[in-house]
């Protein structure tokens, strides 16, 4: 029940409704409710619902209470239950922890899907070690990135997703045959400050040749 929830914190922009009830066994259960993701279960749950009748209807089978059905279901919209040995770290930090966590998942299936690492196409041991080096090298890369956003406090704020857009646009230009730093977004400049990077100013003129 929403009653049993005694605290709140914001999480990526989003409340977060936390209940602890008492256990003594060694290990807390934590109940979290998030209302964005509850208003999303909702809406998949009747979509689902919906489907089902319009092929009931079509098939002459009784159809499904959609209205009865989601005030069922409710009380489990939304909830995450973790159960952690952690008794030190408050509420927010074993949700972060346990963000986190998804997060590395998320670096796998972008793996997978965005970069296509789940096949190798290598015809040779050498190239599939090859293969398998830069894959380790992408993972070290995210996990920095997302070491560097729990450090700065900043990973209820941004996303690896938002790393990699923001930063991808920084970039440098040749003109005249002088290499000079192209114009970047202020999201892009503001991450870098949050994160302690120094950026140099745009149209600022390198004196490495990138050339050669």
């Amino acid at each position: 029940m929403r009653s049993n929830f005694k605290s709140v914190f914001v999480y990526n922009e989003r409340p977060v409704l936390v209940y602890e009830p008492a256990v003594k066994l060694g290990y807390r259960v934590l109940v979290f409710l998030d209302e964005d993701l509850r208003a999303r279960e909702m809406r998949d749950f009747i979509n689902q619902l919906e489907k089902k009748n319009q092929v009931a209807q079509e098939l002459g089978e009784s159809l499904v209470d959609v209205g009865r059905a989601v005030l069922e279901a409710d009380a489990y919209f939304g909830v995450i239950v973790l159960c952690s040995n952690n008794m030190s770290d408050s509420a927010f930090e074993v949700y972060e922890i346990y963000k986190l966590r998804m997060g590395i998942e998320q670096c796998f299936d972008t793996l997978k899907n965005t970069l296509v690492a789940d096949k190798s196409y290598m015809h040779s041991g050498v190239g599939f070690e090859g293969w398998c080096f830069i894959n380790h090298v992408a993972l070290c890369v995210v996990y920095r990135v997302l070491n560097a956003l729990k450090e700065a406090n900043l990973s209820c704020e941004y996303s690896l997703q938002d790393v990699v857009e923001y930063l991808s646009c920084i970039c440098v230009v040749e003109v005249d045959g002088v290499w000079r730093m192209a114009e970047y977004t202020k999201q892009a400049k503001t991450l870098c400050k949050k994160l302690g990077l120094t950026m140099l100013d745009p149209k600022t003129t390198l004196t490495t040749n990138l050339s050669t």
